[in-house]
């Protein structure tokens, strides 16, 4: 788990700019933090960075969320019927490579994938 906070998240906060304080160590204490506290177990946990706004005194902060993991032995036992998209992401996106909160498209696309039949999609 610290590789993909230290890999991603942190690669991307520094990318940005994002002077926040937070450190790899200090993340990844309040990620097991949070796991302790709420007994989490094969859930799926989100976490979210926020930059806030220093000149309206927004401090920035970490948000968690969970969901269920709904990937069970089942589901692949089954099998998954995938889309190919015909959305070409747009490799001069500034964040194209980095973990963010801009999923627009992803969820565009997810809705078409479901209106259509399939179970996911893959771009």
């Amino acid at each position: 788990m610290k590789s993909i906070l230290t890999g991603c998240l942190i690669n991307s906060m520094a990318h940005f700019g994002f002077e926040t304080g937070f450190t790899k160590d200090n993340l990844m204490s309040m990620v097991m933090d949070y796991i302790k506290k709420y007994d989490l177990k094969n859930v799926i946990l989100r976490l979210t960075v926020t930059y806030g706004n220093k000149n309206k005194g927004i401090e920035p902060a970490v948000f968690f969320s969970t969901r269920e993991n709904t990937y069970k032995k089942a589901i692949y036992e089954k099998g998954f019927k995938l889309m190919v998209s015909g959305l070409v992401k747009n490799a001069d996106s500034p964040v194209i490579a980095h973990k963010t909160g801009n999923y627009l498209e992803n969820y565009m696309e997810g809705q078409r994938t479901l209106k259509n039949g399939f179970d996911d999609v893959i771009f």
